[in-house]
């Protein structure tokens, strides 16, 4: 985990090749908010704080779909 620090990633890609990069819970929570209406923004946190102690990774994707079909954007 790196948070986007490109040479981070390309040393490490280098050294362990095989590994994923993976940015953490926070910046991404951060980011979606950043994307929400104000007014969205409390009820969507509380939501997107709660899926990284999920019980099991799919009661994570649970509330992950749920999450995006609340608040995709429908233009």
């Amino acid at each position: 985990m790196a948070d986007r620090h490109l040479g981070i990633w390309a040393a490490c890609g280098e050294i362990h090749p095989t590994d994923q990069e993976q940015r953490c819970w926070n910046h991404t929570i951060t980011n979606v908010l950043d994307a929400l209406p104000t007014k969205e923004q409390q009820k969507a946190a509380e939501w997107l704080k709660a899926m990284p102690y999920a019980e099991t990774q799919a009661d994570c994707e649970r509330r992950r779909d749920t999450f995006v079909r609340t608040y995709r954007k429908t233009d």
